[in-house]
């Protein structure tokens, strides 16, 4: 887990399913590359931040209004997202995945009725899946976020908000203390040293 400055290795199992081995942690040199790629960005966000005040606002109020004409243009849905039974599951009302490229979680047993997550697959330049962008999982959600990195095999989660920012919850706890071990659903979640 990566964020604000932190770094957690973190280990997470299926009890219930001993047969399957633990997601491997990334190796070393794979993991100062993927601080490099972070290091450069949060750079580029601090820089713009520091520049006249309010551009990285309206910069952000562009990419909204071309998306919105792009999916127009392209007749793109989110008909998921609206759905009666994961509206609930939605952090914000206006930031839904796209259909096409939304990521289905298996279920793992009849309490899990549902396979949406408010998540999306991002293309990279090769075309091919590079990564999965999600929102701050809310509390109801966090057994979803955890299905979710089990079932794609995910080694690292860039955390891009706070847990709380000016005063408003923006992300339910997923990750555990260094001494503790937290449990989801079957999902044994703890921090490796």
């Amino acid at each position: 887990v990566h964020g604000e400055g932190c770094q957690l290795p973190l280990s997470i199992s299926e009890p219930s399913a001993p047969t399957l081995p633990p997601i491997p942690l990334l190796k070393s040199r794979g993991m100062s590359r993927c601080k490099e790629y972070l290091k450069g960005f949060l750079a580029q966000v601090e820089a713009k931040a520091g520049q006249e005040k309010g551009q990285l606002a309206e910069e952000f109020q562009e990419i909204k209004a071309r998306t919105l004409a792009f999916r127009q243009q392209q007749a793109i849905s989110n008909e998921a997202g609206c759905n009666k039974e994961n509206i609930k599951k939605n952090r914000y009302k206006d930031i839904l995945p796209y259909d096409q490229t939304r990521v289905v979680v298996n279920l793992l047993a009849e309490e899990c009725q549902a396979d949406y997550i408010n998540a999306s697959f991002i293309q990279g330049v090769d075309n091919k899946r590079c990564y999965i962008a999600t929102q701050g999982p809310l509390a109801h959600t966090v057994l979803d976020f955890w299905r979710m990195i089990w079932q794609y095999k995910v080694k690292v989660i860039v955390m891009a908000c706070r847990e709380v920012e000016m005063g408003k919850k923006k992300c339910e706890r997923y990750w555990p203390s260094a001494e503790e071990t937290l449990q989801f659903g079957p999902f044994s979640v703890a921090q490796v040293r």
